[in-house]
């Protein structure tokens, strides 16, 4: 407004302007404004002088143009005259000041969030200059699984405990302090990131067997997953396809709901909300670490952390772009042909890009005959000094075969080089059988939660030594401190709603290893009898509430405040429950293997993999095969069109008849299929069995492979 003022005082001085000195007076009132716009009135009545002779004060104050008329003696005519060209001229330069004053206020119009931004950073000016002065930054060690700042700086190397940076931006007086979560963590600065895991797993070994309920019976599993056991969901069919995704425990769908409700905020901010979603990630990883089987250095493991991303695909994507700048021309990578593709698309860029060599470890002969010990061969011969990484597959998502781990990871520190790693996906394995990381020894190994009746997500485990080769190369910020290895490998932060499923599926491990404390006995009703009502009863309380609402009996509060009690299993607890799954197992996939078997020795189809009808027990390495079959039909010499294809035999097992889910295709090892001579397009009739699916459900389909290859 000043602005405005000042160009109009230069506009009516400049020009001459002639205003009555009695408006003039009532709206300015003020000398200095009365000499800027002049006051012209004596003039007009002919004489300069005033009422008492003497010269006006406001003749002599006048502009200079006005003061010259009068001095030549001009008559009374004339000065009237130029004072009515000056009033014209006065107009106008009045309409030009309201133009310009319009557009003015249309510019600040159309900038009025910017002015709004302005006053909100006045007033925050205003309020921070009455402030006292600013005590000494003091930055806290921020939990790991903490969001980071986009436009934060990049801060000093750090000297704490490996963590993620949180909400390090550079406002005035700002003083982090750790939520009320975040201060119950141990913060030891003598203890490494990667031995903040669950209190329960660091007792590895010997393995105590504590108090457990029975066993559950196959009905009772199958009462905790709706999409199998209500033909509501279920639509009749029996699931035959969970090598491509395990269908998921009401557990995983109401601790999503519960969180998703109840606390959904950003981590690290202090309040309540937040400090709920702080228990949850932190309950999360806790979750993937005692699955997985991480083990402290301290306590003779590798030690490490797990990183969760989008999928295993995405995560080991990842991974190998953080090989650019360690692997050149000279060094060799090798892969696994028998693997899923996402363990093989990786290496191949990586060789691309960096001019390494690429050496393929061809097993798909060995594979489809189920022989081990002929793959670990072929490794053996394929291993020199030269191999920096070394990319397997721990079982085919086609054939179901089970590599040996811990030889093959003995056989490449013997025969690699010193900086070999070995890059392990046992997606295809976790769903049946428990992993052991750390006793295997591995450096990078990928599993999928939504493959092991959790949400739909990945995992990523990596060892100390491997994390620290790669984490400054991680995808996620420059400023996030490499130490925190998983984080660093987690751009974006894990998805909250994966947090909580993750959590729903550790509440579901629990609950089949039996713990006490795991779900109410009320709900589970650990009798021997009346299944069928026990079943009925969950389903009723399904529709009212759920039966796993045990999870908020105590409240929401009291869900949260007990997590980690009530939701993450021990070491323990896993071990168990894959222990149950491998008996729960045992009975289906025996009579699936037989039925192929029957098939093949017929010569109607050629069946891949394993073919030993036993399966040993609880073994803690190295088994024969999990549930997981694939076949094509058999073809003598050219096809006939009454012969049935792949297409067919699938379409014949999905129909209304039979109603068995399976599928057809490559499921990604489109490679092995080439190696076989088979066309990727096409590919293999793939049946894959979960520890829910039932004898009964396998004697459907062999019925309809009856029909089919009759």
């Amino acid at each position: 407004m000043q602005r405005i003022s000042r160009v109009k005082s230069r506009l009516c001085a400049g020009a001459g302007v002639g205003m009555e000195g009695d408006a003039v007076a009532r709206n300015v009132g003020t000398r200095r404004r009365e000499e800027a716009f002049g006051t012209f009135l004596p003039f007009v009545k002919g004489d300069a002088r005033g009422a008492t002779g003497r010269p006006s004060r406001r003749a002599n104050d006048a502009p200079a143009g006005a003061r010259r008329n009068v001095a030549a003696g001009d008559t009374a005519e004339s000065v009237i005259a130029g004072t009515e060209e000056a009033r014209v001229r006065a107009r106008e330069g009045r309409l030009w000041l309201s133009r310009a004053v319009r557009a003015r206020y249309a510019f600040f119009a159309k900038n009025l969030s910017f002015w709004r931004q302005f006053s909100a950073l006045r007033c925050a000016t205003s309020a921070s200059l009455s402030r006292p002065p600013p005590r000494p930054r003091v930055v806290v060690t921020p939990r790991d699984d903490a969001m980071a700042v986009d436009d934060a700086p990049s801060p000093a190397p750090s000297t704490l405990v490996a963590r993620a940076y949180c909400s390090l931006r550079p406002v005035p007086d700002a003083h982090l302090a750790t939520s009320s979560a975040s201060r119950k963590r141990k913060t030891s600065p003598c203890v490494d990131d990667e031995d903040e895991i669950a209190e329960e797993t660091r007792a590895e070994t010997p393995l105590v067997r504590r108090d457990r309920l029975p066993p559950l019976t196959p009905s009772r599993v199958r009462a905790l997953f709706p999409a199998v056991s209500d033909a509501r969901h279920s639509h009749g069919f029996a699931f035959f396809e969970n090598a491509g995704g395990s269908q998921a425990p009401a557990f995983v769908a109401d601790a999503i709901h519960a969180h998703v409700t109840h606390g959904f905020a950003q981590l690290g901010a202090g309040y309540p909300q937040s400090d709920r979603a702080d228990a949850m990630a932190d309950a999360a990883r806790a979750v993937a670490r005692a699955v997985a089987g991480v083990t402290p250095e301290r306590l003779g493991g590798t030690g490490g952390d797990v990183v969760i991303g989008p999928s295993s695909t995405q995560l080991l994507a990842n991974l190998g772009r953080a090989f650019d700048a360690l692997v050149g021309p000279g060094d060799e990578i090798l892969v696994q042909r028998a693997s899923h593709e996402a363990n093989v698309a990786p290496w191949v860029s990586l060789a691309k890009r960096t001019g390494c060599k690429l050496v393929w470890w061809r097993d798909a002969d060995a594979a489809k005959d189920g022989d081990g010990r002929k793959v670990l061969e072929i490794l053996q011969r394929a291993l020199s000094k030269k191999t920096k990484i070394v990319a397997a597959c721990h079982v085919s998502n086609l054939f179901g075969g089970v590599l040996d781990v811990k030889a093959a990871v003995k056989l490449c520190k013997t025969l690699a080089s010193n900086a070999c790693v070995f890059v392990l996906d046992s997606v295809a394995f976790a769903p049946h059988r428990a992993l052991r990381v750390s006793e295997w020894g591995v450096d990078w190994c990928a599993f999928s939660p939504y493959k092991t009746f959790g949400p739909h997500c990945g995992c990523l485990f990596g060892s100390q030594t491997a994390f620290e080769t790669v984490r400054a190369f991680g995808p996620n910020h420059e400023f996030v401190d490499p130490k925190a290895h998983a984080y660093k490998f987690e751009p974006g932060g894990v998805a909250h709603e994966v947090s909580a499923g993750l959590v729903g599926m550790g509440r579901y491990l629990r609950v089949l290893s039996g713990a006490s404390n795991a779900i109410s006995t009320e709900l589970v009703g650990y009798r021997e009898e009346e299944d069928a009502t026990w079943k009925e009863a969950v389903r009723g309380e399904r529709q009212t509430s759920s039966p796993t609402r045990s999870l908020v009996s105590g409240g929401y509060g009291a869900f949260y405040a007990t997590l980690v009690s009530d939701c993450v299993p021990s070491r323990e607890d896993v071990l168990v429950a894959f222990e149950r799954v491998a008996l729960l197992e045992e009975k289906p996939q025996s009579k699936l293997l037989s039925v192929l078997e029957s098939l093949d020795k017929r010569g109607v189809i050629k069946l891949f993999g394993p073919k030993r009808k036993t399966q040993p027990r609880a073994r803690e390495a190295a088994e024969d095969r999990v549930p997981t079959f694939a076949f094509v039909p058999a073809v003598s010499g050219t096809r006939t069109v009454s012969e049935p294809s792949v297409a067919r035999v699938v379409a014949a097992c999905r129909g209304d008849r039979h109603k068995v889910a399976i599928r057809s295709g490559s499921m990604y090892a489109v490679r092995l299929c080439e190696d076989l001579g088979l066309d990727p397009n096409e590919g293999v009739v793939r049946c894959s069995l979960a520890h829910y699916n039932t004898v009964e459900e396998v004697a459907r389909l062999e019925k309809a492979l009856e029909e089919v290859f009759r």
